[in-house]
């Protein structure tokens, strides 16, 4: 007999508090994915679970109400609607409930459904929803499915039994969720139930996903919050010099690298946020490795450290996510390029080459946000940036900061401060806005009063004093 694979989706119900009877009947729930093998090519031979296979299985299940306790023990973890039929079972397979009368497999499967009406006090029946009905069915004993007819009445089963009827559907709202079908007049909504036999295997198997990702983001977090520390060090550092020499335009690009590196931090609290409640949940995890989950507390509180867990690692893949981007902007990682800062010449030299060699600074219009980089890097991101970027201004690292520095690219360049006051030593230190020579080559960039050149600067000031 030759099997074929579909596709279930499946709601994995967890429980939201661990040892509460009561909350047995609440089950937060989430879909999931599950194969299901399916022998296509015996529909219409026999139903899904045969009753001799049952009665073999399943001896008795249900026929003995008197020792039925629910709420008790958790048996299954998960369930999925499985068809709408007229229901053999409701009817002929009730040996104790309204259809008692006409009871006719006792001598075939010895078995009976269990109704949750008559094992439910009536000050905790709640109104019928699926949730409602798999979490009291989920407790009783050797039921492998259960079934909600005419919007509110549930039941347990071993198996079910298709058997002839008319061609109404399953469309009775279910009482407690409207938006959900019930059964019908005379149908049944049907579901499986999953056994809960692979629970521990799924807790280890989450617990090494969400690790995996954790390590890798926090892997990425160091990189960001780095990044965010050279920059917040580097502009606080040129904004005071140069806000003293009374350069307003590059003090304020320092305030935006500083206001950037301030959202790096926020990325990188959230990251670590988020490793916090990982490894909490490890810790959680692992004290469950030789618990009994047959226990109904224990079951409860795998179901939620892999309800948690799961939700863990959908934050940390956010969390990544938002890191990934960030550090992209901040420190980006352009390979292929060889020499690319030799494509880009000092602004002076369309200006005024006699100043293209004095430190300059420059402001216009972003490109992208602040960057920590050499000189290098930042030529190869404004070369990455071919549709925006024709410049940038470029400061070196403070302090011990030696191999770095602060770029801020440009789309257009409107202004620029050139400094005759500055040494020989300082004029080394590389502080200089620079555009791409292909962009402006035979291009005067001198401001033109008559405002008919749409490259020139708009402003292009000498400052005999230097920021140091």
């Amino acid at each position: 007999m030759m099997a074929a694979m579909r596709v279930l989706f499946v709601f994995a119900a967890f429980l939201a508090q661990p040892s509460s009877s009561a909350n047995l009947r609440k089950p937060q729930g989430q879909l999931k994915v599950l194969v299901m093998h399916s022998y296509g090519k015996d529909c219409g031979l026999t139903q899904p679970i045969s009753l001799a296979a049952a009665r073999a299985k399943n001896p008795g299940a249900g026929m003995s109400p008197s020792s039925i306790e629910p709420f008790v023990k958790v048996l299954k973890d998960g369930f999925y609607e499985v068809a709408c039929v007229a229901d053999y079972m409701f009817t002929h397979g009730d040996k104790f409930g309204d259809h008692s009368d006409e009871y006719l497999v006792g001598d075939v499967s010895n078995v009976s459904i269990v109704h949750y009406a008559a094992h439910v006090a009536a000050e905790d029946k709640e109104e019928m929803t699926h949730e409602v009905c798999f979490s009291f069915c989920r407790t009783i004993p050797d039921m492998n499915f259960f079934g909600i007819n005419n919007g509110n009445q549930c039941y347990c089963m071993t198996y079910y039994q298709p058997m002839a009827d008319d061609n109404s559907m399953c469309d009775m709202p279910c009482d407690g969720n409207p938006g959900a079908m019930c059964g019908g007049k005379s149908k049944s909504s049907v579901f499986g139930m999953h056994a809960c036999d692979n629970t521990a295997s799924e807790l280890g198997t989450t617990e090494g996903k969400m690790s995996e990702l954790d390590s890798e983001m926090m892997s990425l977090e160091a990189m960001t919050s780095q990044a965010a520390s050279d920059m917040q060090t580097m502009a606080a550092d040129w904004q005071t010099l140069l806000g003293n020499a009374g350069d307003s335009g590059a003090a304020d690009l320092m305030q935006t690298a500083k206001e950037f590196a301030g959202k790096l931090d926020q990325a990188s609290s959230a990251a670590k946020k988020v490793d916090a409640t990982v490894g909490s949940l490890k810790a959680s995890a692992a004290s469950l490795q030789d618990a009994d989950l047959t226990s109904s507390a224990a079951m409860a509180d795998a179901e939620q450290v892999l309800q948690d867990m799961e939700e863990a690692t959908t934050q940390g893949a956010a969390a990544m996510q938002e890191l990934e981007s960030l550090h992209a902007q901040a420190s980006p990682n352009i390979t292929g390029q060889l020499n690319a800062s030799q494509q880009y010449y000092p602004i002076m030299y369309f200006v005024d080459k006699e100043y293209d060699s004095v430190p300059s600074t420059c402001t216009g219009t972003a490109a992208a946000t602040p960057m920590v980089g050499s000189f290098e890097s930042c030529a190869a991101a404004c070369n990455a940036d071919i549709h925006d970027c024709v410049g940038f201004s470029y400061f070196p690292g403070t302090g011990d900061l030696v191999d770095t520095g602060l770029c801020f690219t440009m789309s257009k360049v409107q202004a620029v401060l050139y400094w005759t006051g500055c040494d020989d030593e300082v004029s080394s230190g590389n502080v200089k806005c620079v555009v791409k020579f292909a962009k402006f080559e035979g291009d005067s960039l001198k401001p033109d009063p008559s405002g008919k050149c749409s490259v020139c600067l708009e402003e292009a000031s000498a400052a005999d004093r230097c920021f140091a």
